[in-house]
């Protein structure tokens, strides 16, 4: 979609309120042509060539009523313009975050969180830059076709050498285009690299200092900034020049103007009251030149900016970062609907297929994986390190895309598990699950309403009642970034508390228990079968999660090795009495992703 494209059906959002926007701003942008000849009266006036039969004062007087008028109208248009900047900008910026999150399929970011930062930021903000062109343009070229105009009917040739500079200035615009795009994008990218740096920095600062890595830190982020340096000067540079080169393009035009009608004056053709009008004229005709070769190099950097917002919707229709969307701008958002579970979201069997899936950058994964699970089951993946458990689970919930491979819902094939697998139907807990700065009681719900014993019998299945008794605010707890404020046990069991408060008919479980002391993950499991009739598929090597399975799947290298009761893998498979003997004995299982 092309850029022009773009801008249009952001303007048709609000199509009234541009209008409105565009007048204000018109008539802002015009009302130097009617200060222009009253004043060109007064000089007339002065030199006794008129026949308007005002006198000065009043003409003074309304050159100073019009003058106020305008500062009124710029006043409004900056309200209105303001009005449109954050609605627009809150729409470019919900549509992308709303694919992200709800779109079909998996989205992934292409790069990290902090690089997607600066384009919901800079992006967004180039995009409007150009709307807000488009406000000013009307009037800008109203004011510079009726300055040209009144030129014309003092001296038509005068007003045609004035056009001049102005066809030079936009053929310049078009010629450079391409280098405005290509520094403006390495610009935008080097900043991304630096915001996702210092967010990095700020999420493992733990880390950072464990490793006595300040320095090596700092040194890092001295070259990222080094060659953001390096970019940004050329970009504002040649933007700089850009413009440079415009304004003198339009200072030629003037000179060149008056050499010709400095003849014309001093054959006496010209009074006071034109040559005012003249030189007036000319100051806002440069200006006016200037602006339509800044829009041009606006209009470029527009289109790398919406191609760099289109990559965080890489599967999305072209316009879906510009499309008409609810936006709830004054007054409350409407309340978050929780989906309730419905007649055909009760699990009877759940199925996998010949599931293939291989990471590009190192080409292993799982391969060829059956999986068939009936309600009331718990089966449990184990194996070694790297032997694919994690990368299941998540083919499973559709957070990888598979190459190859089928999931059913009670005999249904799933067209798209990341849409499909989640609550009622089905609840996760990762391996390395993601606490946000809020309270506890948030953190669990996460937008679900509450019913206070059904948080309290999560926080319970989850082993929570002790920490939330020694928590000062008990479940108004601030966790900190990330969790950061709870040991890794307790953000482990929010995480779970997170599972259970959802009720879901499917629980997939990451290797919960592995930041757990032994006899906290035994009453866990203990807590839940109690209470529960459960399905659940867990990833673990765990030896309270393995004596429980009704089913052990023991993964080797992307493949299913085995498939039964501990008891018969411990009898038959010698991988499973290796990985049963050796797990107390090793940490780096624990760890696998």
């Amino acid at each position: 979609m092309s850029t022009l494209r773009s801008v249009i059906i952001l303007i048709r959002y609000q199509p009234w309120f541009f209008l409105v926007t565009c007048l204000a701003w018109g008539v802002f942008h015009s009302m130097p042509l009617v200060i222009a000849l009253l004043i060109r009266e007064i000089f007339d006036v002065l030199s006794g060539s008129t026949t308007i039969g005002m006198n000065v004062w009043t003409l003074l007087a309304l050159v100073v009523a019009t003058s106020l008028s305008r500062v009124t109208v710029m006043v409004g248009g900056v309200w209105l313009w303001s009005t449109a900047y954050y609605t627009l900008a809150s729409l470019i910026r919900r549509n992308i975050f709303d694919w992200i999150m709800t779109g079909p399929g998996t989205k992934r970011l292409p790069g990290s969180p902090g690089e997607a930062i600066t384009r919901f930021r800079d992006d967004v903000h180039e995009v409007l830059m150009t709307v807000e062109n488009w406000t000013d343009f009307t009037g800008t070229l109203f004011m510079l076709v009726g300055g040209i105009v009144m030129m014309a009917n003092i001296d038509p040739l005068v007003a045609l050498v004035a056009m001049a500079p102005l066809v030079g200035v936009l053929i310049f615009g078009y010629a450079v285009g391409d280098k405005i795009q290509r520094y403006r994008r390495a610009t935008l990218e080097a900043t991304g690299r630096i915001t996702s740096f210092v967010g990095e920095v700020f999420g493992g600062v733990q880390a950072v200092k464990v490793a006595a890595a300040e320095k090596d830190v700092i040194r890092h982020f001295e070259k990222l900034n080094s060659e953001r340096h390096d970019v940004a000067v050329r970009d504002v540079l040649f933007n700089s020049l850009f413009r440079a080169i415009n304004t003198n393009m339009a200072f030629v035009g003037i000179g060149l103007v008056m050499l010709m009608v400095a003849g014309t004056m001093r054959g006496g053709s010209f009074n006071a009251g034109d040559f005012f009008l003249f030189t007036y004229f000319l100051q806002h005709l440069s200006w006016n030149m200037f602006f339509v070769g800044d829009v041009v190099a606006q209009h470029k950097r527009t289109g790398v900016s919406l191609e760099r917002l289109r990559e965080l919707t890489p599967e999305a229709p072209e316009k879906l970062v510009v499309q008409k969307a609810a936006l709830y701008m004054k007054g409350d958002p409407p309340q978050v609907l929780i989906r309730q579970k419905g007649r055909n979201d009760k699990l009877r069997q759940f199925e996998a297929q010949n599931l293939i899936y291989r990471y590009p950058s190192t080409e292993r994964g799982i391969e060829g994986i059956d999986l068939e699970i009936r309600r009331g089951d718990f089966v449990v993946i184990t194996g070694k390190i790297g032997s694919g458990k994690t990368t299941l689970l998540r083919a499973l919930l559709g957070l990888v895309e598979v190459e190859e491979g089928e999931v059913y819902w009670n005999g249904a094939r799933i067209i798209d598990p990341a849409a499909f697998m989640t609550p009622p139907r089905v609840s996760y807990t990762s391996q390395a699950p993601r606490l946000f700065s809020d309270t506890l009681r948030d953190n669990i719900l996460m937008g679900q309403a509450e019913r206070h014993e059904t948080i309290t019998e999560a926080a319970q299945l989850a082993v929570m009642e002790p920490d939330i008794d020694v928590l000062k605010e008990g479940l108004d707890t601030k966790v900190g970034p990330r969790g950061v404020k709870l040991s890794g046990g307790q953000v482990q069991r929010s995480a779970a508390a997170r599972m259970f408060v959802r009720e879901a008919e499917l629980l997939i479980i990451d290797d919960l228990s592995s930041a757990l002391d032994v006899e906290t993950e035994a009453i866990l499991w203990q807590r839940l079968f109690e209470r529960r009739n459960v399905t659940c598929i867990v990833a673990s090597h765990r030896r309270a999660a393995l004596r429980r399975a009704d089913k052990v799947i023991l993964l080797d290298k992307g493949k299913v090795n085995t498939v039964g009761s501990l008891d018969e893998l411990l009898e038959k498979n010698e991988t499973m009495r290796e990985l049963w003997e050796s797990k107390d004995k090793s940490r780096g299982i624990s760890t696998e992703r």
